[in-house]
């Protein structure tokens, strides 16, 4: 008769031991120092036409005024484009691409620079005015 063969307790022993291992790596990734957007501030474009109405696919470009951060994105269907900032950006520069058909009335200049708020929210609106056709 053949014995039982206790190979299995030897695996699950190396397999209980590496569950530590996984954990501690994961918690080194979630307890990084590296910059990350999730700390820094939130921008929100919102694009309006004479109307009041949703402007989507203004195109949005931010560039850190000190440094290498960047962003670019189109606006929505509701007009909005959120962009999340890179932590430590304290500046930036602001650049707006209209769609054909729509030019810019805000009261504004633009590129435009803005200070950004440690943590905080911006909301910045933008007006244009469609062309006739």
């Amino acid at each position: 008769m053949r014995e039982p063969s206790y190979g299995w307790a030897a695996a699950l022993g190396r397999v209980l031991q590496a569950i530590p291992l996984l954990a501690l790596s994961s918690c080194v990734l979630i307890v990084s120092t590296s910059p990350t957007t999730v700390s820094g501030a939130n921008i929100v474009f919102v694009a309006r036409d004479d109307n009041g109405g949703a402007v989507a696919s203004l195109h949005i470009t931010l560039v850190d005024v000190f440094g290498e951060w960047r962003e670019d994105g189109l606006t929505a269907r509701d007009g909005s484009y959120h962009c999340a900032v890179g932590a430590g950006v304290t500046r930036v520069r602001a650049e707006v691409q209209l769609p054909s058909g729509f030019v810019l009335v805000s009261s504004g200049q633009w590129p435009h620079e803005m200070d950004i708020p440690p943590g905080g929210t911006l909301r910045l609106e933008i007006r244009v005015r469609a062309l006739p056709s």
